[in-house]
């Protein structure tokens, strides 16, 4: 029988129960306390918000089992649901205040953002009816449904690719540098979070080619890889021997495959917002200055490239490394509506 929400004790009084419950837990031991304090130690939002619901949140992230990024995502996000709970008064959550919370935010936001928010609100409230906390009031409440097949971020063609490539060939290190991470981002579609996490032990030799392993979105261990042609690859050797010259950085294994050149993170692995800026910067250079066209682009490039180059779905879906075959065919999708576009038939018709 599903919990009933209870209707005297409030819900912030359950916090306060379950907070208090962290120091008791079996197993818990000092280690998950610890995490919980550093981690409260770091508010990541300027929403204002009680120190029960904090430990709250950050019980629920510790034990979640999350990537990182992903926790970072939902602590804002949770965040903002406490605070437009209290923005309303609201004290013992229902089913209609989560109904409400969804209409709202698809009011104010884009549907994937919508989205991102809902399906953290349903994880938090379905650990706390797994720790007997509070009942699954958002279980039934369904998620945001994404209409159509375009992406947001749009691919670039093999011209505009070429054009963003040959603006930031140069002979500095920095121009070594970003030219070898747009070069593999566009010919192997990397996620900026996955270059961060790349050091230079993951390049490894698998037979006759060299491959880079690759810590994917959302997993805990270097589980994948993609495979460096010499075009992909040569760019990467020579920023590495230019970075050995300069001799004031160690190289090894656990060095950073793409490092900061700037004063205060230098030879630190460059951060997703640095590789942005690179990418963005980059575009601009090449005349490709658009809302639509950013890091991702590169990722969407390459599996685009890979189909346009006869690449077989399956084989586009290893190089994106899509848990479902039926992402991929979003790709195969787009490519065939445009490469096989019935327009031409109707200009073939009107056009002496």
């Amino acid at each position: 029988m599903a919990l009933q929400p209870p209707p005297v004790l409030s819900l912030l009084k359950i916090i306060k129960k379950v907070v208090h419950d962290v120091q008791n837990i079996p197993g818990n031991g000092n280690e998950t306390q610890n995490q919980l304090i550093t981690a409260t130690q770091q508010p990541s939002s300027p929403v204002a918000l009680s120190a029960d619901v904090e430990m709250l949140l950050e019980r629920f992230l510790v034990e979640a089992e999350l990537a990182e990024t992903t926790k970072e995502t939902y602590r804002r996000t949770l965040r903002g649901f406490f605070a437009w709970k209290e923005e309303r008064g609201i004290t013992d959550l229902a089913r209609g205040d989560i109904l409400a919370y969804k209409q709202d935010m698809l009011a104010r936001v884009r549907p994937s953002t919508a989205s991102t928010y809902l399906t953290a609100v349903k994880s938090l409230f379905k650990w706390l009816e797994s720790v007997r906390a509070y009942p699954n009031v958002a279980a039934d409440i369904k998620t945001v449904k994404l209409v159509g097949n375009i992406h947001r971020k749009d691919a670039l063609t093999p011209a505009q690719a070429k054009r963003v490539l040959q603006v930031l060939k140069g002979d500095t290190l920095q121009a070594k540098r970003d030219f070898a991470l747009v070069n593999l981002l566009i010919r192997v579609g990397l996620r900026s979070v996955e270059v961060t996490r790349g050091r230079l032990g993951d390049l490894r030799n698998r037979g006759d080619q060299t491959i880079l392993l690759v810590q994917g979105k959302g997993r805990v261990e270097k589980d994948a890889l993609v495979v460096l042609t010499d075009a992909t690859l040569g760019p990467i050797y020579d920023y590495l021997a230019a970075r050995r010259c300069e001799g004031c950085e160690v190289v090894g294994e656990d060095s950073p495959l793409f490092a900061s050149l700037s004063n205060k993170t230098y030879g630190k692995p460059l951060s997703t917002r640095s590789i942005r800026q690179i990418a963005k910067e980059a575009l601009r250079a090449a005349g490709l200055d658009s809302e639509r066209l950013t890091t991702h682009s590169f990722r969407h490039s390459a599996v685009t490239f890979a189909l346009l180059g006869g690449a077989s779905l399956q084989q586009a879906q290893a190089l994106a490394r899509h848990t479902n075959l039926t992402t991929t065919m979003v790709y195969a999708h787009n490519v065939d509506r445009v490469s096989q576009a019935p327009e031409r038939f109707v200009d073939g018709l009107l056009d002496d």
